[in-house]
């Protein structure tokens, strides 16, 4: 994850040199931080937020929230949100193994299994039950 923040933190400010003004330079570092308190709080895992109640949190209007997303992200912020989710998620199947699906799910902001289900699939081209298996070879 910390790889991950610092990748965004270096693209942000290369894409903010880059014929952006000033404020517009300050703003994106602003955002970045912003984001990257919000990754390191877990906000992503936090139900029932949608993303104009994430930048109401973040002290940035909607817009500036889905800007920063599709130019330094490259992707819709609830697209990238649902990755940081499932990434967490594959981290409590490995060191948490005893947790089921579900619990899983919820931990991560996503508390109706299907959804789950249907979430991790489309980030990972994988079932849970597929991915659980080969982090289990010996079953």
């Amino acid at each position: 994850m910390k790889l991950f923040l610092k990748g965004v933190l270096n693209l942000a400010a290369h894409l903010g040199s880059h014929s952006r003004s000033a404020s517009q330079k300050i703003n994106n570092t602003r955002i970045t931080a912003l984001l990257q308190r919000w990754v390191e709080d877990k906000g992503y895992a936090r139900q029932d937020e949608g993303m104009e109640d994430i930048a109401y949190k973040l002290g940035i209007s909607k817009e500036e929230l889905s800007c920063y997303s599709r130019c330094v992200l490259h992707k819709n912020f609830l697209t990238w949100r649902k990755e940081l989710r499932i990434k967490e998620a594959k981290e409590l199947f490995k060191d948490e193994p005893e947790l089921s699906c579900k619990q899983v799910g919820e931990l991560v902001g996503i508390p109706d299994l299907s959804n789950f289900r249907k979430q991790f699939y489309e980030v990972n081209g994988v079932t849970v039950k597929d991915y659980m298996d080969k982090m289990r070879p010996d079953m």
